[in-house]
């Protein structure tokens, strides 16, 4: 088990993980039955929100599901792979949310993904413009994103 920054309980969240005084960026590892003297995890009230819809230019394919992925945008960290990111789906009139987050800022976009069978989907190219939003204390931030499907839809016609 590792306790990290990544560990959190809806509207509670890491801030820190340390062992004795020193911060542990990377958490603690502890092995099954091991103890540990010294730890220390420090929390914070996680009370910000995104909420938001997609908008959909053009007809939606029977397979294809909306999905939104927020991913937090830290100063300095300029791959998407080394930052945290969460996704959630769509409802049918095409709105979503993101509650218990820090306050921040972070990257939003939505994506279209196929189902391919009851287990398997797959990504497609077609997704919005990504937006950068920030979410303060208490706080709903809305968000709308486009995706264009008129392409996709021209392509099938021909």
């Amino acid at each position: 088990m590792n306790l990290s920054r990544r560990l959190w309980v809806k509207g509670l969240r890491v801030l820190r993980v340390e062992l004795n005084g020193v911060e542990a960026p990377d958490g603690i590892e502890v092995n099954p039955g091991q103890q540990i003297t010294g730890a220390r995890v420090v929390f914070t009230q996680a009370s910000c929100a995104i909420r938001g819809q997609v908008k959909l230019i053009g007809a939606l394919p029977e397979n294809a599901e909306p999905t939104v992925v927020v991913t937090s945008a830290p100063e300095g960290i300029a791959s998407s792979r080394d930052r945290d990111s969460t996704e959630a789906g769509v409802d049918g009139k095409g709105r979503f949310v993101f509650d218990a987050l820090l306050p921040g800022e972070y990257e939003v976009r939505a994506y279209l993904r196929f189902r391919i069978d009851r287990h398997r989907t797959q990504t497609s190219g077609f997704e919005s413009p990504t937006r950068r939003v920030t979410v303060t204390n208490g706080q709903e931030t809305p968000v709308e994103l486009t995706i264009d499907l008129s392409k996709m839809n021209q392509e099938k016609r021909q």
